[in-house]
């Protein structure tokens, strides 16, 4: 397992297996880091993460944002809160729609690319047409670029982090 690394975070304790990439600005509007495209390296997963996030809740997070991507073939791109949540929200989705694996917990699979924190699977992000084009709106280009390819994305089943901008 490889996840693409720009600065080193991690609040709770030290990852072992695990590079953060932290990329700075909206994914909205940058393509792929370039640690995460350079072909000398081939890093599985990328951990989308704009400044001004605070997680509150100590969790194994990256375990279940990777679990989610192994057990969804389909999915590029896990999002980090229920429905791309800026604040605290006290919703969860309905039962009939949410999945679980031991190692992921609760997830749904959604139709919308989250603009908030998320991990994308690189070579199905690759897949889907990257982020960065020349589009206005490149989440929207992205959103119908991957259904175009027959990809989703998900979410875990809760809100784990705020924005303090």
């Amino acid at each position: 397992m490889r996840v693409a690394q720009d600065h080193w975070r991690e609040p709770w304790r030290p990852l072992s297996r695990l590079l953060w990439c932290w990329a700075r600005g909206a994914v909205a509007h940058r393509p792929l880091p370039a640690c995460c495209t350079t072909s000398a390296y081939s890093w599985q997963y990328w951990l989308h993460l704009d400044h001004g996030w605070q997680f509150f809740a100590p969790d194994n997070l990256i375990t279940r944002l990777i679990a989610v991507l192994d057990a969804e073939p389909q999915v590029f791109q896990v999002a980090i809160n229920l429905a791309d949540a800026v604040e605290l929200t006290g919703i969860s989705a309905p039962e009939h729609a949410v999945r679980r694996t031991a190692d992921a917990g609760r997830y749904v699979l959604t139709e919308t690319v989250a603009r908030g924190p998320s991990m994308f699977h690189t070579a199905r992000l690759a897949q889907a047409g990257g982020v960065g084009g020349t589009d206005p709106d490149p989440i929207t280009e992205l959103a119908r670029s991957a259904a175009t390819a027959g990809l989703q994305t998900a979410t875990l089943d809760e809100v784990l982090c705020i924005t303090t901008s």
